[in-house]
């Protein structure tokens, strides 16, 4: 007797299909973030960049005697005016971070919930697989029983 393989149904395979799908619905808000990251964090490089040039370039002309009083008036005013935008590009990429970090926290709970079922449907799946190699090898035993006269 051949007994008919019945094929392995996690009954709640909808639930990780669900699961799997959310996760990759959370990847493109994490990735977005992580963008706005960057480019603050570019940002406010640049213009620390340009301040460090501005006073490096105002340091050199004091040093050869090259400055009016009206360059130091025009330094210190666009000094202030980078100092302002340094100040909202660090706060823009506080808020950035921020929203990293809710971006990131959902898709660690997305991953976590996944993972989970996932793992439930592999001990499913390893216990399906038990219970059939047994009842394999029960059949097994019967056709060997049957051939050698044993029963």
């Amino acid at each position: 007797m051949i007994a008919m393989r019945q094929p392995f149904v996690f009954r709640l395979e909808s639930v990780l299909r669900l699961r799997v799908r959310a996760e990759q619905k959370l990847c493109g808000p994490v990735a977005e973030a992580q963008t706005r990251v960057r480019d603050c964090e570019l940002r406010l490089k640049s213009i620390e960049q340009l301040i460090e040039a501005a006073d490096a370039q105002l340091e050199r002309d004091l040093k050869r005697g090259l400055v009016q009083g009206a360059r130091v008036s025009a330094h210190a005013a666009h000094a202030a005016a980078l100092r302002a935008q340094a100040n909202q590009a660090q706060t823009e990429l506080l808020a950035a971070n921020a929203r990293l970090g809710v971006a990131q926290e959902a898709l660690h709970k997305a991953m976590s919930q996944r993972k989970s079922l996932q793992k439930l449907r592999e001990r499913h799946q390893d216990l399906w697989s038990q219970r059939e190699q047994k009842e394999q090898s029960a059949v097994n035993d019967e056709v060997a029983a049957r051939m050698f006269g044993w029963t």
